[in-house]
């Protein structure tokens, strides 16, 4: 078991090692950055670049100086605590426990990337829990039931920036709600994402935000502090 600092800035999930920063993202199937290894345990080599995003754009976009990003083909073999509270994460190749609501992981079969079952309109969908998107997106009407929001700015590494209409909506999970920030998806996102990975969209990192979350990948679970 290990214990490294993690932060939340700009949106954004970064772990820091030696000083330097990572973004910690479940929405990526691809570890790259400056160094050779990771900081999770020096031993994995990661790329030095991902398809069309380099270390340069991810800090440009993110707005905070990195070295590299952290996805799922290292996060994934590890069991995780994610603590907002005291900006820790805890990660283990050993079984981790935290309390909190149990939500089943799915996980795409070719990626690695984890989805979940989500009640954002009047039904349940499946969506992907990514820790790298600052905003939730919903592929499909805005549900009636929201709060509209002023325009926000975001990215996504194959169209690059995009301003996009914005609003708060109830997300439902099991035994867990809490009204979170949508923005409207451009239709590259939507038919990236639709159906490949046959999802209903994104959940953002704000599920986690001020509060314990454990991410266990390999047992499929993810428990949300109520």
């Amino acid at each position: 078991m290990k214990q490294i600092k993690l932060h939340y800035e700009k949106r954004h999930l970064f772990i820091e090692d030696n000083h330097d920063l990572f973004v910690y993202d479940t929405g990526s199937p691809i570890s790259f950055g400056l160094r050779d290894y990771t900081p999770l345990n020096n031993r994995d080599r990661v790329k030095r670049e991902a398809p069309g995003l380099d270390v340069k754009m991810l800090s440009d976009y993110v707005g905070v100086p990195v070295i590299g990003l952290i996805g799922t083909d290292i996060l994934n073999q590890y069991d995780h605590i994610i603590d907002l509270k005291t900006n820790t994460l805890t990660f283990s190749d050993d079984k981790l426990k935290c309390d909190g609501n149990i939500q089943k992981l799915m996980r795409n079969s070719k990626m690695g990337i984890p989805t979940l079952e989500s009640r954002v309109d009047e039904h349940f969908h499946t969506y992907i829990f990514d820790t790298g998107a600052q905003f939730s997106y919903h592929f499909g009407n805005i549900p009636l039931e929201h709060i509209e929001c002023i325009e926000v700015e975001d990215f996504w590494a194959p169209i690059g920036r995009f301003k996009t209409k914005s609003y708060h909506a109830k997300v439902s999970l099991s035994s867990f709600e809490r009204w979170i920030h949508f923005g409207v998806p451009p239709k590259e996102l939507v038919e990236a994402l639709k159906q490949p990975f046959n999802v209903k969209g994104i959940l953002g990192n704000e599920l986690m935000r001020d509060r314990i979350t454990g991410y266990f990948p390999r047992r499929r679970e993810l428990v949300i502090e109520a």
